[in-house]
């Protein structure tokens, strides 16, 4: 994936999560993406860091991020609860 659809996939997501109206505070979430992994098997890896309103919500979050994603991009979940 190139840096380019790299930034497209985080702009997508990031207006994904200031829409939608179930996550108590999206501005307190980042999202960045990056490639990761040696020569023949780079794999570009879409992180969420911050807060969340809880465990459950951090996790759903994460959840829905993936779907959302599916095979573009893996997740790495670094949402902390308040």
């Amino acid at each position: 994936m190139s840096k380019q659809k790299q930034e497209e996939l985080v702009a997508v997501i990031r207006k994904y999560l200031d829409q939608d109206p179930t996550i108590s505070d999206p501005s307190k979430i980042l999202v960045s993406a990056e490639r990761r992994g040696g020569l023949f098997n780079k794999r570009t890896v879409l992180t969420l860091e911050g807060k969340a309103q809880n465990d459950a919500e951090a996790r759903v979050i994460a959840e829905m991020v993936g779907a959302k994603v599916a095979d573009e991009a893996e997740i790495e979940n670094r949402l902390t609860a308040n």
